[in-house]
């Protein structure tokens, strides 16, 4: 009986020493869940914070628009009013040719005076510069290349933004990533 007894208190000993080695082994994984936990909240915040300054951006940009866009509707009225005055010239001109002959009229786009006038003298000028000097030959610089050397001759983020056409965020993190 002694024998069983003794047989009995090492296998209680065991059992509880295979217990203690599982509670061991479980606190261990519950404390990875838990780091893990941590870090994916961490890398939540900074998702957020990233998503929050790309739409304060975005907010920046379309405010931008909406204003160059005002700008643009307050000069359309001087344009709209001599684009309505040439077509009631050519109208009076042309209805008597209508009454006498059934032309098909073609409607065709109206360009202002001073907007031609730009287009003709900036042509020229190219012209100009192309038979007067031929540009050195030089490799084309990629985009990236472009802002780069920018930066390095000194232009602000905003600059290289508003010269390249792409966002503030997208310029500097081109800058971070490659110095």
């Amino acid at each position: 009986m002694n024998s069983v007894i003794s047989f009995l208190i090492i296998g209680l000993i065991i059992a509880q020493l295979i217990i203690f080695y599982l509670i061991i082994l479980l606190n261990n994984k519950v404390a990875k869940f838990k780091d893990l936990e941590v870090r994916q909240n961490q890398l939540m915040q900074e998702m957020d914070d990233a998503i929050g300054v790309y739409l304060i951006e975005m907010r920046e940009e379309n405010d931008r628009l909406l204003r160059e866009l005002t700008t643009v509707k307050n000069a359309m009225p001087d344009i709209k009013q001599d684009a309505n005055h040439f077509v009631d010239i050519k109208r009076e001109q042309l209805s008597e040719s209508v009454l006498k002959e059934q032309v098909p009229i073609e409607k065709k786009a109206f360009v202002p005076k001073n907007v031609a006038a730009n287009v003709y003298k900036q042509q020229k000028r190219q012209e100009l510069e192309k038979h007067e000097a031929p540009a050195p030959k030089r490799e084309s610089l990629t985009p990236e290349q472009q802002i780069l050397a920018m930066h390095r001759n000194g232009k602000s983020i905003e600059e290289i933004a508003k010269q390249t056409q792409k966002g503030k965020t997208e310029i500097e993190l081109l800058i971070k990533f490659h110095s």
